[in-house]
């Protein structure tokens, strides 16, 4: 596993961390068509405050690395699709089915490369997506605007979701650890409007279902692949009705 120095910010369990409660920001009028167009989940899952997984390393098998973070994803689209209506609450939200699969919505959301301290870099590589929909950067102004015209929408949505686990009872014997762990996930929602963004919002929730985890000495800790999808699914149970009162707020 290839990691990098990065260190994610520790966001408490439970807590909603939304700019919507800024006197700032203008209240939607509730006559907006609203667009939900992105819907993802970061590649790196990793033990929380611990450095960023960038992906198989040498010693990987590289086709089959990303397999659970995919199933993990599904498991949270398919628990939010049906629900997406009430999850928006009093929006009037432009149906999934009219932009999931378009191929007009796919031919202008689909990835491009950009060029990072002169390398060249595809960012919808860091996340995993459901088929029919592709990752957007809604700060992407020009994007943005061509997008609200393919879908007929007042304001785009975008939610993406990042996973890390927490050892929260276990014992340590030579330097080996055990115990059990759950799963946070935090949604960080971006709203915009005209290319320009509306709102930033992030929402958090953890999962009730637990799952062995082994630490060994300094290499930190670890948890079966194989139980991402149903940890993501628990902590989504957790996280809906509070993204849904997060929407509610605008």
């Amino acid at each position: 596993m290839k990691k990098n120095s990065g260190v994610w910010a520790f966001v408490a369990a439970g807590v909603v961390l939304g700019l919507s409660g800024c006197a700032s920001l203008p209240k939607m009028t509730g006559q907006e068509r609203v667009a939900l167009v992105s819907f993802s989940l970061e590649k790196s899952i990793v033990q929380t405050g611990k450095q960023r997984d960038n992906g198989p390393g040498i010693f990987d098998n590289k086709s089959d690395y990303y397999v659970y973070h995919k199933e993990a994803l599904a498991a949270a689209w398919d628990l939010f699709k049906p629900r997406a209506k009430a999850v928006f609450g009093a929006m009037k939200l432009v149906d999934l089915s009219s932009i999931e699969g378009n191929s007009g919505v796919l031919e202008v959301t689909k990835p491009v490369k950009i060029s990072v301290f002169g390398m060249e870099k595809v960012l919808a590589d860091d996340y995993v997506y459901p088929d029919g929909l592709n990752w957007v950067d809604l700060t992407d102004a020009k994007t943005a605007k061509l997008l609200a015209a393919r879908v007929n929408a007042d304001v785009l949505v975008s939610i993406s979701l990042k996973a890390e686990y927490d050892l929260y009872t276990g014992m340590t014997i030579g330097g080996v650890g055990g115990g059990a762990a759950n799963m946070t996930v935090t949604a960080t929602v971006t709203a915009v409007k005209d290319g320009t963004i509306l709102r930033t919002a992030m929402v958090v929730g953890a999962s009730k279902e637990t799952a062995g985890m082994v630490s060994l000495g300094g290499m930190g800790a670890s948890i079966p692949k194989n139980d991402y999808p149903r940890l993501m699914k628990s902590a989504l149970e957790d996280l809906l009705p509070k993204l849904t009162k997060e929407f509610a707020s605008w």
